[in-house]
């Protein structure tokens, strides 16, 4: 079992309590609750459990009306503010999109699995993240990679040696997410 160095299950909890302690109708608290059971259910882990929770306290305080209530205008309005706002990043305006449009899957029919369609009140949300928006990740340059290697040497355990050649002569090192970086002699190089 996979330690939770970030105590979500501790977040999770708390979570929970403070959607408890707000003004909205219980019918809402109840919702979210069971959304997060049924998750549970299907295997969803506790840090993922932690930012569904987290995530549906923050849309339900935007929403003005009841989710069961909501009808495509006033999710319309909810996806604007979100589209609009300058201080989240496009993977987090993205991810909470999709929880916007699972969640609606569990409160129209019951159940969030892959196979249930999304209602049509939700069914129009574009979660895709536009090309310009995405971010390359940030590569080290040859001399960072030396300080690093420097600052890693051990008597017990010297650094393997570690080429850029091949990473420097592409315009692009890292053409796609997934690609690792393996130093000469580490198992699975060549």
């Amino acid at each position: 079992m996979l330690t939770d160095y970030h105590n979500y299950e501790r977040k999770l909890e708390l979570t929970l309590k403070m959607i408890d302690r707000q003004s909205f109708p219980s019918a809402d608290k109840k919702l979210i609750r069971d959304f997060i059971e049924h998750c549970q259910a299907q295997g969803v882990s506790f840090g993922r459990l932690y930012k569904l929770t987290w995530t549906l306290l923050g849309l339900k305080r935007r929403l003005p009306v009841s989710f069961r209530n909501a009808t495509r205008k006033d999710i319309e309005r909810l996806v604007g503010g979100i589209n609009g706002t300058d201080k989240w990043s496009a993977n987090t305006k993205s991810d909470t999109k999709k929880i916007l449009k699972r969640s609606y899957k569990y409160v129209r029919y019951g159940n969030a699995d892959k196979l249930t369609a999304f209602p049509p009140e939700v069914a129009w949300i574009n979660t895709e993240i536009k090309r310009n928006e995405q971010t390359e990740p940030e590569v080290l340059t040859e001399e960072e990679t030396k300080r690093l290697v420097e600052a890693a040497t051990s008597t017990t355990r010297p650094p393997r040696n570690i080429t850029l050649q091949s990473l420097a002569s592409r315009s692009n090192p890292f053409p796609r997410r997934g690609t690792r970086f393996l130093a000469e002699g580490q198992p699975g190089s060549t």
